[in-house]
């Protein structure tokens, strides 16, 4: 399993997604 499909199941979205809607 990648650290992407991982980090997908767990926070429900890819890092992309996440990094987008998290930007500080």
């Amino acid at each position: 399993m990648t650290i992407s499909k991982l980090f997908k199941k767990t926070y429900g979205m890819s890092p992309k997604e996440y990094r987008k809607m998290y930007k500080t």
